[in-house]
């Protein structure tokens, strides 16, 4: 399309997010939270607040800033408006062909950055997508019939607690300093080659300046090995790896394999590391003095993520075992009737499929 359609033209010039924006207080009765402890020394106090506590008067301050919009749960509510008006106004499932609505609510992970998992601000969150997500099942109902439709709802990530918090309760985590790493690879690399061989460093990805090792007739294989050499004595790695070696193969180390699954030659470091569970890397010393979490592990606290299934007269069922987030896309295709594609590396769910 060279332009939006005018349903969609219309819904942003009416309901806009300033008209959705609202003051936050919690949803149900305080003592009702697991969490009780609302003002917390681990969360980020959002400017415009003089504490990360409620209410969230965010008609006072946030009015305009789109930024702060995205804070608040009223943005899943946005989401969730545009979503039924699309599924009204495009008459999805209406013709001969199956249709597939990919929704994102990306404010849980906005608030879990900022609040980290144990906070009443992410509860509260996901009491209130709650509402949301049986508001857009009742839509479905109505427009497209019970059981003619199939939903799965999962994330791409889940969240490490605070680091800060982790310390104090005498727990394994802690912040890894990547700007010290940075200085002492070039430092090393400066005394052994004379040369400042670091091109960059980025998601524990260590890029070497490869055209200048090259012009220099230097062994690329090397100089890797010397980098993950240095960061294999920080205590703060649980492993590392060299590029050559994933381009090898042959890595048995579990905690490798999982390295090597995320490696694209074209794109991936000359070095990678990963590091020990409960830790998170910062660029810039303190991470808001040491509020807010993040992810990006291949531990279980990063990667665990919840995976639902509902519709198309699916029964109740537990499943107890592993699964793999590509595991979808090759039940999916199953339950289409298409041809599974060529590159595909899940496999289906057979619980799914009457098995």
């Amino acid at each position: 399309m060279n332009t939006l359609p005018a349903w969609v033209r219309a819904f942003n010039s009416i309901n806009n997010a300033d008209s959705y924006l609202a003051d936050w207080d919690l949803l149900h009765a305080a003592t009702s939270y697991s969490r009780q402890i609302d003002d917390s020394p681990y969360e980020v106090t959002i400017k415009g607040m003089q504490h990360p506590t409620f209410p969230y008067a965010f008609t006072q301050f946030a009015k305009g800033n789109y930024s702060q919009f995205t804070l608040t749960p009223f943005a899943n509510t946005l989401l969730t408006d545009f979503a039924t008006h699309l599924i009204k106004e495009e008459q999805l499932s209406k013709g001969p062909s199956s249709n597939m609505l990919c929704i994102s609510y990306s404010t849980p992970d906005i608030v879990g950055h900022a609040f980290g998992p144990y906070s009443m601000e992410i509860e509260d969150l996901y009491a209130r997508l709650d509402i949301e997500i049986a508001k857009l099942l009742n839509v479905l109902d109505d427009e497209i019939g019970k059981h003619n439709y199939l939903v799965f709802l999962t994330a791409d990530h889940a969240v490490v607690p605070v680091p800060q918090q982790l310390i104090d309760l005498k727990l394994p985590g802690g912040y890894f300093d990547e700007s010290a790493l940075i200085l002492s690879i070039k430092s090393r690399l400066l005394e052994v080659y004379h040369q400042d061989l670091l091109s960059s460093v980025e998601n524990q990805n260590i890029y070497l300046n490869r055209p200048l090792i090259d012009s220099l007739n230097l062994d690329l294989n090397t100089i890797q090995e010397e980098v993950a050499s240095l960061i294999r004595s920080n205590t703060s790695v649980k492993t590392v790896v060299s590029a050559t070696q994933l381009d090898h193969g042959q890595i048995t180390d579990p905690w490798k394999q999982m390295i090597a699954k995320g490696y694209t030659k074209e794109r991936s470091g000359d070095v990678i590391f990963m590091l020990k569970p409960g830790f998170l890397s910062v660029e810039n010393g303190p991470l808001d003095a040491h509020k807010g979490t993040s992810h990006g592990s291949a531990f279980n606290y990063d990667t665990h993520v919840p995976l639902l299934w509902y519709g198309n007269h699916l029964k109740p069922k537990d499943v107890y075992k592993p699964i793999e987030i590509t595991d979808i896309s090759a039940t999916l295709v199953h339950l289409l009737n298409l041809q599974r594609a060529g590159s595909m590396t899940g496999k289906p769910i057979l619980e799914l499929l009457g098995h």
